[in-house]
């Protein structure tokens, strides 16, 4: 079977979608959730509207039939055209679809139009690093040059939602492990599809969003798969499985046998880790299972309570929302809602609603303010809103890009470290943080 740019895009996230898309039911597939519907149709406008403002000729492939593009692309590369938009191209059991193929010195260079940014991480005084999804498929483009013989080198890039071309240099030192971390995708991918190689399943943080959700969770609840403890993974599971296979044995294991020293039998799995595992898998095997504190938990109390939350467009990086619950009194009955609300998706309106926000903020000092994100996360928007927070600095509202106001509790961090839940039960958590009065 064809291993191309998609699979091992999936193959990133999870090999097990690999696996269904090539030979699962498709009667067991979820219907595709909506927000993955909008992230095609932006991507796709995002894709457009970038092409649309090349000030160069390119030609353009994107509406060719499948049977043909390959052959118009050959047939350009051929003529040695400067830039070519939509191709397709490939050699032995590999195909590509570049959005981009650039005319260089020796060859092409293949690029991909994101509708995010070209790297992860990294900030104004730092740079990021690559994106393992799109270096794969990258890769996957370069390779298919190579054995054309059509390869300007072992480069590529991407142009992004900020507008950046973010080079993706596969010779640097980074560049080395990319293109080890491309071979071993592109090995696993091809025993995956000759059907060499079943992959297990491994609940995860982009499995809500996936096709196969409800097919997965019910394969892992009845395997009593270790993945459905909240923060063991996949690695961590095919670590742990042949001594202990299901939560159930987890649950009723002493985890001291596991562990020598600073270590346990278990490779990336330290001993705190191990006990936290296994004090989760007792909780949920617990009938009913119920949150506990780990820690004594110490709240300040106020008159008025602020409960604070943002919301960002990830296709134009832009926060659009700061959003406050106020609560006096502790009186679920005082809630009321306050929103500072970017009307368009530009830095401006980005700036002005973080403004206000702030001011808010400045006006309600003596409030408590609780928040889930890390602060730095919050407030360090993108854009002028960073000027604008550099301003406020020394206002004594806040003590810098990563320092929270003095009456403020991370709901996120105060539960993960003091309280044990099951995935997706935070808010009962928060009720255990935040008891009413009456209770």
């Amino acid at each position: 079977m064809t291993v191309t740019a998609s699979v091992l895009y999936d193959l990133v996230q999870c090999p097990q979608r690999v696996a269904l898309d090539a030979f699962g039911d498709p009667a067991n597939r979820d219907e595709i959730n909506p927000f993955v519907r909008l992230l095609w149709e932006r991507g796709a406008l995002f894709e457009r509207e970038t092409i649309a403002k090349l000030n160069q000729p390119f030609t353009d492939l994107s509406k060719a039939g499948k049977n043909d593009r390959e052959r118009l692309t050959l047939e350009a590369m051929a003529r040695g055209d400067t830039l070519i938009y939509g191709g397709r191209i490939r050699a032995d059991d590999l195909e590509g679809v570049p959005d981009i193929l650039r005319k260089e010195m020796g060859g092409y260079v293949p690029g991909d139009v994101e509708s995010g940014r070209g790297e992860e991480g990294g900030g104004d005084e730092n740079d990021g690093k690559p994106k393992a999804h799109y270096a794969v498929q990258l890769a996957l483009y370069i390779d298919i040059l190579e054995r054309l013989k059509l390869s300007a080198g072992r480069r590529a890039f991407v142009w992004d939602i900020n507008c950046d071309e973010v080079a993706y240099d596969f010779t640097a030192l980074e560049g080395d492990r990319l293109w080890d971390d491309y071979q071993t995708a592109l090995t696993e991918a091809r025993a995956i599809l000759a059907q060499h190689t079943v992959p297990l399943a491994a609940y995860s943080s982009v499995c809500k969003l996936c096709h196969w959700h409800t097919c997965c969770v019910a394969q892992l609840t009845a395997a009593d798969d270790l993945t459905l403890i909240p923060h063991l993974g996949r690695k961590e599971r095919d670590t742990m499985q042949d001594s202990l296979p299901t939560i159930a044995a987890l649950a009723e294991c002493n985890p001291d046998g596991f562990i020598q020293g600073r270590k346990t039998a278990f490779r990336g799995v330290g001993p705190d880790r191990l006990r936290l595992f296994q004090t989760r898998a007792a909780m949920l095997k617990a009938s009913p299972p119920r949150p506990y504190l780990r820690a004594p938990v110490s709240l300040d109390l106020a008159p008025l309570e602020l409960f604070f939350d943002v919301e960002v467009d990830p296709l134009r990086d832009v926060c659009y929302l700061h959003g406050f619950v106020e609560r006096y009194q502790g009186n679920n009955a005082t809630e009321r809602f306050v929103a500072f609300f970017a009307e368009e998706p530009t830095s401006a309106a980005e700036r002005d609603a973080f403004a206000a926000a702030l001011d808010y903020l400045a006006a309600h000092d003596q409030a408590m303010i609780y928040y889930y994100s890390r602060w730095q996360s919050i407030l360090a928007s993108p854009g002028a809103t960073r000027i604008l927070l550099a301003q406020r600095q020394s206002s004594g509202l806040i003590g810098g890009a990563a320092s929270a106001p003095p009456k403020s509790v991370s709901v996120f961090s105060t539960t993960t470290r003091t309280i044990a839940v099951r995935r997706g039960s935070c808010w009962t958590a928060l009720e255990v943080l935040q008891p009413r009065p009456s209770d």
